[in-house]
């Protein structure tokens, strides 16, 4: 499966998560710094690969001046223990719920 044969239904987000490195040579977890912050408050980071057609819809009602809260590419700032990771062509994905997007980044 590659991940253009994946079509995100309702109103789910499929992101390409950033996973902060935490790891040693040796393997070793060191949770320390700025993981540690992130651990703490449970928030994480992803490009936004994909949205369903009802993304961010129900937050807005029928309003003509509606716009979806993040684009295909947006960097956002997501609820880390929200979603379901899935692996594409040996890359882990995550699909979550629009409300879990917690802001987008636009300057890095």
């Amino acid at each position: 499966m590659q991940i253009e044969q994946i079509e995100v239904c309702g109103h789910r987000v499929l992101l390409d998560p950033i996973f902060p490195k935490a790891e040693t040579e040796s393997g070793i977890v060191v949770v320390t710094g700025e993981t540690a912050k992130r651990e703490k408050a449970a928030t994480q980071e992803g490009f936004v690969v994909r949205t369903g057609a009802m993304a961010w819809r129900a937050f807005d009602g029928d309003n003509p001046d509606w716009k979806p809260w993040a684009k295909e590419g947006d960097r956002v700032i997501f609820a880390k223990h929200a979603g379901k990771f899935i692996t594409v062509e040996d890359k882990e994905y995550i699909i979550i719920n629009d409300e879990d997007v917690q802001a987008v980044i636009t300057q890095v």
